[in-house]
């Protein structure tokens, strides 16, 4: 446009041609981009390379940053447009940040690539190889040390129950039933703690324990055999406060049933009820050291909840009573005495709550007349008679954690076995793990049990087990205890 044409007239200043029809635009990020809806009679713009060499002209917009090869010659409200434009600016050190972390990403992703290609990092049966950075490492941490405590056995005392007849006790502190009080001034003294010690790992076990009978210099204590099970040295406290160093004369894992003895004489004995006349309703007194010593001797009262009650214990499967006198750590081994004073029930567990449920009054204990036999034969051979065994005395279980962590499987290393045993004869080793069973996965040594007690004395059983890298197949016989003397 030229404003000094003469041919503008009457000096009333130029004027303004007519613009062209604007054209359609389209829209793309960051950029306006105009196109002409004829693009026939465009007139060809210039190169990158002239538009750049090129003086500002009426013809060409101002070098604005605005994109290459757009002709604004009819367009003047866009050149203003342009003018005021900024090309944003991009932060030297964002750049240099941006491309240290892809490198990073870039680096972690090889990293993540190379550890699941070319290194094994899952546990699979058959197959535990070692990741290519890691060298093979050393078995598991022991959870706990072996005992040191043998069976002695070799005792000739029996436990003896007491018939009461027409409701009449033969041994009460009057006639009829008695009072809670006086059930409990009765058997009190029969009542007594039992400490156990392991030196190699530094920790304390508490339960309580029953007085059954003397022999000799000796006098025999009912327990549960996890109370003892696991400890170097075992102590009986008794209700006075004396203490004595106990022996172990025998226990049972699967009944948890154990018995030792110390050397004193003179105690008051508890007096054995039968558990087969117990009805629901019945009253009971539970008396023992829950929680420590600090209560030993407490005593709480309830009833007969339910009878022959089958429970699962730890991989162990139990008939026992239910009560809902209360019931707590310490507790186990300790008497449930009847209306009459009597020992009717030796405490094994109770059924705990969790955060989210609240559970009270759920008691059990081992029926002395399923007791009776067992508790015979640990004082006479040290062991119960037609038990099959494999001859492993200690073991402890591969948690998952462990596991992963050793790139091992989950299952049972042992920790001792029995020189005698035919499984040793066959090939089991102290520290091979044994994860299958005839075929079926395991990971407890109650789990191992809950096998083994299916068969009898005499039979066939096949374990496989892990051992440096390797899987094994060991077939063996199973043995009385009493053949692996």
């Amino acid at each position: 446009m030229d404003n000094n044409n003469p041919e503008n007239g009457n000096g009333a200043g130029p004027e303004m041609p007519e613009l062209p029809e604007l054209p359609r635009v389209t829209f793309e990020p960051v950029f306006m981009r105009p196109v002409s809806a004829h693009p026939e009679e465009q007139e060809p713009s210039a190169t990158p390379a002239e538009a750049r060499a090129a003086p500002d002209s009426p013809g060409s917009p101002p070098d604005t940053g605005a994109p290459e090869g757009m002709d604004y010659s009819q367009y003047g409200y866009a050149r203003a447009a342009f003018q005021t434009m900024e090309r944003p600016k991009r932060s030297k050190s964002g750049i240099v940040f941006g491309m240290l972390a892809g490198m990073v990403l870039a680096l972690t992703g090889m990293l993540i690539a190379v550890i699941v290609m070319g290194g094994n990092i899952s546990i699979g049966r058959g197959d535990f190889e070692y990741p290519w950075w890691q060298s093979e490492p050393e078995p598991p941490p022991l959870t706990y040390a072996p005992s040191t405590l043998k069976p002695s056995g070799g005792g000739d005392a029996k436990l003896d129950i007491v018939q009461v007849e027409q409701g009449q006790p033969e041994s009460a502190l009057g006639g009829g039933p008695l009072t809670n009080r006086e059930v409990v001034r009765k058997g009190r003294p029969s009542v007594v703690c039992v400490l156990g010690e392991n030196a190699s790992l530094g920790y304390l076990g508490m339960g309580s324990g029953i007085i059954m009978a003397e022999e000799g210099q000796y006098t025999y204590i009912i327990t549960n055999e996890h109370v003892v099970s696991g400890y170097d040295t075992v102590n009986v406290l008794l209700h006075d406060g004396e203490e004595y160093p106990a022996i172990l004369v025998g226990m049972d894992q699967l009944s948890d049933l154990a018995v030792v003895k110390i050397k004193v004489t003179g105690l008051q004995a508890a007096e054995f009820g039968n558990s087969d006349a117990i009805q629901v309703g019945d009253p009971v007194v539970v008396i023992g050291n829950p929680v420590g010593i600090e209560f030993q001797g407490t005593a709480t009262a309830g009833m007969v909840s339910a009878i022959n009650r089958s429970i699962t214990v730890q991989g162990r499967a139990m008939t026992l009573l239910q009560t809902d006198a209360s019931v707590n750590h310490g507790n186990s081994g300790g008497p449930m005495f009847n209306e009459y004073g009597q020992v009717v029930g030796i405490i094994s567990s109770k059924i705990m709550g969790s955060f989210s449920t609240v559970v009270e009054g759920l008691g059990f204990a081992i029926p002395i007349t399923i007791a009776k036999p067992v508790i015979d034969d640990l004082i006479s051979l040290g062991y119960v008679s037609g038990r099959p065994t494999i001859g492993i005395s200690d073991a402890v279980h591969i948690t998952a954690s462990e596991s992963r962590f050793y790139h091992v499987p989950r299952g049972v290393r042992v920790l001792k076995i029995n020189e005698n045993s035919d499984a040793f004869k066959q090939g089991l080793r102290i520290d091979d793990i044994i994860f299958q069973v005839n075929g079926e996965d395991v990971y407890t040594v109650e789990h191992i049990n809950r096998i083994k007690n299916q068969f009898f004395v005499g039979d066939s059983m096949t374990v496989t087990v892990y051992r440096e890298r390797r899987e094994l197949d060991i077939t063996f016989v199973l043995m009385e205890e009493g053949q692996l003397q």
